[in-house]
């Protein structure tokens, strides 16, 4: 389980973000990167983006990055 809290200026940018997540320590990994990568955007980051901070992911963990990623448009959605 992924959750991803943003606070948001009023023009939408995430002016803060914070997560909390049960699963393994890739899950643990991707969404602390993406509430670092989400401070200042009004986009999500993307399972990629996520993957490529991370320097890779192992593929048997890459669904983390993507569940982190949904996640994070989940947050932002209005």
């Amino acid at each position: 389980m992924v959750q991803i809290f943003v606070k948001l200026s009023p023009a939408r940018r995430v002016l803060d973000a914070a997560f909390r997540t049960f699963g393994c320590s890739a899950c643990i990994a991707a969404s602390s990167v993406a509430t670092e990568l989400l401070v200042g955007r009004d986009a999500p980051p993307t399972a990629d983006e996520l993957d490529l901070a991370l320097d890779g992911l192992p593929e048997d963990k890459r669904y983390c990055a993507d569940l982190v990623a949904e996640a994070a448009r989940r947050a932002l959605s209005p």
